[in-house]
């Protein structure tokens, strides 16, 4: 199962320098002020849970799998306002080189991340949830 909810806030560390950074669309509240309803704010448990529920039914493990116990495949996500991935990679990717059970739960993983691209997620949490790192946990799928 994927286990996104506790670690939801290991982002990735470095904030992203982009264009038109403080600067806000017609359509949407500037943050800080008003974000729109309190059902559309997510918390980490609540982004955890709406993008685990999303991506859960997209990810089916390797048939024959052995030494899954214990086994976390943190994969980095980076997504477009409208949840589109943009980019799913496996953070330890020395690990894939050498081992074979590793690799095929993490291409399973990012598999499953742009199969249910888009992400139904808030726009107005986009700041939150645009780079994430999701733990996947096969043992606990």
């Amino acid at each position: 199962m994927l286990k996104s909810v506790e670690n939801i806030d290991r982002r990735l560390s470095a904030p992203e320098k982009r264009e038109g950074r403080g600067q806000v669309a017609a359509n949407e509240p500037a943050r800080g002020g008003q974000q729109g309803p309190a059902s559309s704010r997510l918390g980490s448990a609540g982004l955890g849970n709406a993008i685990k529920e999303q991506i859960q039914p997209c990810w089916t493990l390797p048939q024959g799998a052995q030494g899954l116990a214990g086994l976390v495949v943190p994969i980095n996500i980076r997504l477009g306002p409208d949840g589109t991935v943009r980019s799913a990679q496996p953070v330890e990717a020395m690990r894939m080189q050498t081992d074979p059970v590793y690799r095929a739960v993490a291409e399973a993983a990012v598999r499953a991340t742009y199969q249910c691209s888009p992400l139904k997620l808030t726009p107005y949490d986009y700041q939150d949830w645009r780079n994430l790192t999701l733990n996947f946990r096969p043992d606990q799928m």
